[in-house]
C-alpha cells in the first residue's frame, strides 16, 4: 500500500520474491507523484525460537536477506547489508500498529526455508523472528528513495517442512483478518 496522509491511495499485489516485488514497487512508485510511505501488508513463516504463533500479527521495519544456504556455507551470500529504521518516525504517529502486536526482525531470504530448525543455523539467526521472500526487496527500494517503508504481517505458518500446506491453508484468511484490524484502528483514530 502507498500511503498519503490520509486515504492509502493505492493498493497493489506486487509479486512473489525480492526481486520481483522491488521491480513492481519501483514501477508503480515512477507513476505515484507523491508518496508519504509504503506498507506492506502480508504474511510472513515464523521461526521455532521466535515463540509466536500462527495468526500472531507482528510488525517490522527492520531486514535483512540471509538465506539458509549461505549460511550453512553451501553457497555465498551475495544479498546487501541490513536495512532499518525506515519509518523515519512516519508510521509510529499513525494509528495503523496495535499496541498488541509483536515488533519483530524480518528476514527476506531469496528462497522459502522448508528446512525443519529448532535453533538458529548460525549466532547471526537468532535475532530473527519471522521469514517474509518480499520484504527485503521493498525495504531495499524505499531506502535508496528515501520512503518510509514498515510492514505488518500475519503469521501464517511456522517455517520448516509442513509451513507451505501451513500457509495455504492459512494465509487468506488472515491477511484478511489483518486488513480488517488495521480498518478497525484507522477508523477508531478517525473518530477520536
Amino acid at each position: 500500500m502507498i500511503w498519503k496522509k490520509d486515504p492509502i491511495v493505492n493498493k497493489k499485489s506486487l509479486g512473489v520474491g525480492n526481486l520481483e516485488a522491488a521491480l513492481s514497487l519501483e514501477e508503480l512508485i515512477s507513476h505515484v507523484p507523491k508518496i508519504d510511505g509504503i506498507l506492506l501488508l502480508g504474511g510472513a513463516g515464523a521461526y521455532s525460537w521466535a515463540k509466536l504463533s500462527i495468526g500472531d500479527f507482528v510488525f517490522s521495519d527492520n531486514f535483512s536477506s540471509f538465506g539458509l544456504g549461505a549460511s550453512l556455507r553451501l553457497c555465498r551470500h551475495i544479498q546487501g547489508n541490513r536495512i532499518d529504521k525506515l519509518n523515519q518516525n512516519f508510521f509510529p504517529t499513525s494509528p495503523l500498529i496495535s499496541k498488541e502486536w509483536k515488533e519483530v526482525i524480518t528476514n527476506a531470504p531469496p528462497e522459502v526455508t522448508i528446512q525443519q530448525m529448532e535453533k538458529p543455523p548460525i549466532v547471526q539467526w537468532s535475532e530473527f523472528h519471522v521469514e517474509n521472500t518480499e520484504a527485503y526487496g521493498l525495504a531495499k527500494v524505499c531506502k535508496r528513495r528515501a520512503i518510509p517503508f514498515l510492514s505488518i504481517l500475519a503469521v501464517t505458518h511456522i517455517v520448516g517442512p509442513e509451513g507451505y500446506k501451513q500457509w495455504m491453508n492459512n494465509w487468506r484468511n488472515l491477511v484478511d483478518q489483518l486488513q480488517v484490524e488495521i480498518q478497525k484502528l484507522m477508523d477508531f483514530h478517525s473518530e477520536n
